[in-house]
Parts: structure tokens; C-alpha cells; sequence
């Protein structure tokens, strides 16, 4: 039996037949477990976090025109952590990566710009 064969398994369901693959399912429970479980408690309630995120894209995005450029795509992403750790101030990993989108996002728009 070969790696595809061990991670992807048949199921009969009632509407057919259903092909479940073996790392797709072990992601999504790892998310589950991770969404329902640490982060739920660090980030506190989903429609409150991503209410964050949309006031500050929104207050980001004030006056802006035409296509998202590469340094937008890098400061919006690190909106989301600033909204996450308004949630929880001292959730290191949350600073390492907004440190992490800011380096990325320096290097990303020094590129562009032919640096």
C-alpha cells in the first residue's frame, strides 16, 4: 500500500461515495481544536476580534483609491495581530508576528521598489 492509499480512505455515505483524505481531516481538527480550544481564549469572541479588524482596516483604508498595493497587503496583515493584541497584550506570539509582517513587509516593499 502506498502513502496516497494509507491517507486517503473510502466512506459510503448515503448520497454516494465520499473520499476522505487523511491530512485534509488531521488540519481541520487540528483547527478545530485550536479555534474551539487556546486561541478561542486568547483572542476572545470571533465576531469581536474581526470587528477589530474591520474598524482598523476601515480606518486604514480611509481615502484610499485604486488597487491594494504590496506595503497595504503587509500593514493590513499586521493590522490583524494589532487587533489580537488588543485582546491580550502580552501573547508573545502574537508580537513575534507582527514583528515577523513588518520585516516581511519591509523587505516585500523594498523589492518593489527596486531597493
Amino acid at each position: 500500500m502506498n502513502l496516497e492509499d494509507t491517507l486517503t480512505t473510502d466512506v459510503r455515505a448515503g448520497y454516494g461515495e465520499r473520499i476522505i483524505n487523511g491530512r485534509r481531516a488531521g488540519l481541520l481538527a487540528e483547527a478545530e481544536e485550536l479555534v474551539n480550544g487556546p486561541r478561542s481564549q486568547k483572542y476572545g469572541q470571533p465576531v469581536d476580534n474581526f470587528r477589530r479588524i474591520a474598524n482598523l482596516w476601515t480606518a486604514y483604508l480611509d481615502g484610499h483609491e485604486g488597487p491594494l498595493s504590496v506595503a497595504d497587503a503587509a500593514l493590513m496583515q499586521a493590522l490583524i495581530k494589532v487587533a489580537r493584541l488588543r485582546e491580550t497584550p502580552g501573547h508573545r506570539d502574537s508580537w513575534v508576528d507582527l514583528a515577523g509582517y513588518a520585516a516581511a513587509g519591509f523587505d516585500a516593499v523594498a523589492d518593489t521598489m527596486g531597493e
